[in-house]
């Protein structure tokens, strides 16, 4: 049965959608964290220079609202501020326990990943240049590659992350 060019986009919308659920109902279940902190666990475990202003471009959020996100972390013992040169900005970077709670979500996620595709490996494999070439489309700033990869397991890419190569390719490294 030959399928439009319109549903076959539909459908790998609803699969965006259906690979957004399984992830985010899997973490519910392991946390009671909301995503909002889960992706900032996620994001400042993979970069070495994040700020709380930076924090809120990725999520989405006002700048106190990054802060409220900063300081119940911080007060978990998970997250802490660092002085910058710039005085007016403030660094985070993960404790020993924010790297072992975001690598224990970051597991729970490759699991639920691998579980959903499990016995699908080739038409994965096979959709794969797919989804590299989107998202390779797509990243248009440095901002915007923090925010595509907000919930991604950056290690298990390496060298071959689309959205690394696309923000690499970018004039001045797409700091706009």
């Amino acid at each position: 049965m030959e399928i439009s060019i319109e549903a076959a986009s539909n459908q790998l919308a609803a699969l965006g959608d259906l690979l957004r659920d399984v992830q985010e109902a899997a973490l519910a279940k392991a946390t009671e964290r909301p995503m909002t902190e889960i992706a900032t666990l996620f994001s400042v475990r993979h970069c070495d220079q994040f700020t709380v202003g930076w924090l809120a471009s990725i999520l989405g959020v006002t700048h106190s609202a990054a802060v409220r996100i900063a300081d119940r972390l911080s007060g978990e013992g998970l997250l802490q501020r660092t002085p910058q040169a710039n005085r007016r900005f403030v660094g985070l970077v993960l404790t020993e326990a924010g790297v072992a709670e975001a690598d224990r979500l970051l597991a729970i996620r490759r699991q639920v990943l691998t579980d959903l595709f499990s016995g699908l490996e080739p038409l994965l494999l096979a959709a794969q240049p797919l989804a590299a070439a989107l998202l390779q489309r797509h990243t248009t700033s440095e901002l915007v590659s923090y925010q595509r990869c907000r919930f991604c397991d950056e290690a298990l890419c390496g060298e071959t992350c689309p959205v690394d190569r696309a923000c690499q390719r970018l004039p001045s490294n797409g700091a706009s």
